[in-house]
């Protein structure tokens, strides 16, 4: 087994597009979006999706999600825990996996 070091967690979620992890779990975004970076998404986790309103929301800005039907939200990595049943390591380690490479630096003068 060949070791890993852990991810950054703020790499991690920099690079992760929560939208493309939503839609991974199951998440379908509405038609008509939403607002500037809030988009209506119809929640994978209740049964939202047999509703004609999404009743989640999505943040492609800060990265998080919520639910009002279900109550479900959070982060992209506590998304991937829910949505995959994995711990936050393994979770870090999906996202890590599924959008490589590293996050710009926005201090980077180069």
């Amino acid at each position: 087994m060949t070791y890993r070091p852990d991810p950054s967690i703020a790499d991690v979620k920099a690079r992760a597009d929560i939208l493309t992890v939503l839609e991974e779990l199951g998440a379908k975004v509405a038609p008509e979006g939403g607002w500037d970076e809030e988009v209506r998404v119809f929640c994978p986790f209740c049964v939202d999706l047999n509703s004609k309103k999404p009743a989640g929301r999505a943040n492609s800005l800060r990265g998080l999600y919520f639910c009002f039907a279900c109550g479900t939200g959070g982060d992209v990595i506590k998304l991937v825990m829910i949505g995959k049943g994995l711990d936050f390591t393994a979770a870090l380690h999906w996202l890590d996996a599924k959008f490589p490479g590293q996050a710009e630096d926005p201090w980077s003068t180069t």
